[in-house]
């Protein structure tokens, strides 16, 4: 029985200083232990409040130190994405607009893999439009029984699944644990779902979420007691190589 835990950061605050030196910290602790995360990465906050630059170079870093970078897209409309102004259109253009607008940011660095959603909002546009700009897997799925919380638009699934789509496949992998329940489910081993000979779980957590001290120390406690963490795009292959695909 092959176990696989893998760590994503959704990543919507990297361009502010305070956010930065936390999830930096983590991040390096994370590659002396020989582990590495996923960044699903935001950009378009960075680029409303004018701090792209800054946000760019970060991300840049955190690639060059092993860790996989990937989409992170909320569906506002227009430029209001902070309370109490912020409005989501899960219409199918602002869905595909959105998307592409991300894109378009983080090609300058690399072609991103994976994507999460913004609220975990699965429109019916989302997929169809994943697959045409080439993703390979997602992660905006949560796993049955996780926590209560539901809107219309979101998915809940008992194990992976593939999604067809003219010539390309989309590899849905649920979202199994956030920090607390990670925490929680530390010392028994709970690895949540099995398929095909492959355990694994998917902890996520947000970057600014470290802000918090007891955040911060709960993900300080899985990097370094935690064993080793995988990025998302290493969990696709995985799930891969044991014939899911």
């Amino acid at each position: 029985m092959i176990r696989f835990q893998a760590l994503a950061v959704h990543t919507e605050r990297i361009h502010d200083p305070q956010v930065w030196k936390r999830l930096r910290r983590i991040l390096h602790a994370l590659s002396r232990k020989g582990s590495r995360a996923t960044l699903f990465v935001y950009p378009f906050r960075a680029v409303v409040e004018g701090r792209s630059d800054i946000a760019f170079d970060r991300i840049r870093q955190a690639q060059a130190n092993g860790h996989e970078i990937a989409q992170h897209t909320h569906f506002y409309k227009d430029q209001q994405i902070d309370k109490p102004n912020k409005v989501t259109d899960l219409s199918q253009e602002n869905v595909v607009n959105c998307l592409q607008r991300d894109h378009q940011w983080l090609s300058r660095i690399c072609l991103p893999r994976g994507f999460t959603s913004g609220g975990w909002a699965v429109p019916p546009a989302l997929y169809p439009a994943l697959a045409e700009l080439g993703f390979d897997y997602d992660c905006s799925a949560r796993l049955v029984g996780w926590k209560k919380l539901d809107h219309p638009h979101m998915l809940r699934l008992r194990e992976p699944e593939i999604q067809i789509f003219e010539q390309n496949k989309l590899l849905i992998i649920p979202t199994t644990h956030g920090l607390k329940d990670a925490i929680f489910y530390f010392k028994t081993g709970d690895l949540r779902v099995e398929l095909l000979g492959i355990r694994y779980r998917l902890v996520y957590f947000h970057d600014y979420d470290l802000l918090r001290w007891e955040a911060f120390l709960a993900a300080w406690v899985l990097v370094h007691a935690g064993g080793v963490w995988r990025t998302c795009g290493e969990l696709a292959d995985a799930l891969k190589e044991v014939g899911f695909a």
